[in-house]
């Protein structure tokens, strides 16, 4: 037990405690922000709405001014949105760039993305962690509550099913687009790929884009795929399991896929894409876009949010967000391959060349 004699300290302790039980009110701030479509209004009101302003674009009765007032303020004080004067001299809120991003305005909207990740069907599995440490034998929360992995719920939900997928597609064009020029060069001299993993599509249409030499295939689940309509890339999309089979080509690539498995789950689709590149007469590479965690050369709030994310990943998949050098070169080694390289790009993400 934990003395502590100093009521300073007692109160200082006592203050982060209540900070740290109520953190999750942020997050449900801003899925209520976005459900009222408080964003979208700011932005198309042309100047900062006032409280008043704002209650009667969103059809909210003026009784509940006093507890909307709250919610804004919280929301103010997350730099989610400004207070500033707007044409006529009175005081409104404003778009920040975070807000910015969850308007239906923006390119590639993150509020399908904030959502998801505060669905019940999502967080209320990790209310029963402590339960899941002491007594489940299921793999993660999520499956120890729901009886089945996420992916094969996503596939017995299909809104679900296509909320996710289209929400993945928006964070994969985000990051793909500045991992691009990194990446590029890496691609010159192969004629195929393999998008594993690739969802609907975006990052290879990109990379398609970026190497039009390159004749790209996207490889995933049925549940995934069967709805794609886009023909206005010459992308091919095959169907089928990677732990089970991965297509043969120049190049397998696997951006932020390894991320949701765990270490022998990550080891089994490696093995099929090193099976992959070996059935290509030409032989190849797999390319891995992916975090390589340094914290020598992390600030500490940056480690503070991926390790939340890391904890939030464990929960609902058994995929791990923060893996090492060492990790990565564990994986890659056991799976048979002989060498590899890493080069760091955009944030966390690193691109793991990975050779025969």
């Amino acid at each position: 037990m934990v003395v502590i004699d100093d009521s300073k300290k007692i109160l200082e302790a006592e203050a982060c405690v209540f900070e740290l039980g109520v953190a999750y009110t942020t997050s449900i701030a801003v899925r209520c922000a976005i459900q009222l479509g408080i964003p979208d209004v700011i932005s198309s009101h042309g100047t900062p709405p006032t409280l008043p302003q704002l209650l009667s674009q969103l059809s909210i009765p003026p009784e509940k001014s006093p507890q909307f007032y709250r919610l804004m303020r919280l929301l103010v004080h997350n730099n989610v949105f400004t207070l500033e004067k707007n044409d006529g001299g009175e005081t409104g809120y404003g778009l920040t760039f975070i807000s910015e991003a969850l308007t239906n305005k923006s390119q590639g909207s993150f509020s399908e993305n904030a959502l998801l990740m505060t669905n019940a069907y999502v967080v209320t599995p990790c209310l029963s962690m402590a339960d899941w440490f002491r007594n489940s034998p299921s793999p993660t929360p999520f499956e120890a509550m729901h009886g089945m992995n996420l992916y094969e719920y996503l596939g017995m939900h299909p809104d679900l099913n296509a909320t996710y997928n289209a929400t993945m597609g928006i964070c994969a064009g985000s990051v793909i687009n500045h991992v691009l020029k990194d990446l590029k060069p890496m691609l010159d001299g192969f004629k195929t790929l393999v998008d594993v993993g690739g969802g609907n599509g975006t990052v290879a249409k990109a990379i398609s884009e970026a190497a039009p030499h390159l004749e790209c295939t996207v490889y995933d689940l049925q549940q995934v795929i069967s709805d794609i309509k886009d023909t206005t890339h010459d992308i091919k999309f095959v169907a089928g399991n990677m732990f089970e089979f991965v297509p043969s080509a120049d190049i397998i690539h696997l951006k932020s896929v390894l991320m949701d498995w765990s270490d022998q789950e990550c080891l089994k689709v490696l093995k099929r894409c090193r099976e992959a590149i070996s059935r290509n007469e030409s032989g190849g590479k797999v390319i891995i876009v992916d975090s390589v965690i340094d914290s020598t050369k992390v600030d500490s709030e940056s480690l503070k949010s991926q390790s939340s994310l890391d904890v939030f990943t464990m929960s609902v998949v058994s995929g791990k967000v923060e893996r090492t050098e060492t990790e990565w070169k564990e994986l890659i080694l056991e799976a048979g391959f002989t060498s590899y390289n890493i080069t760091p790009s955009f944030r966390f993400h690193s691109i793991i060349q990975v050779f025969p």
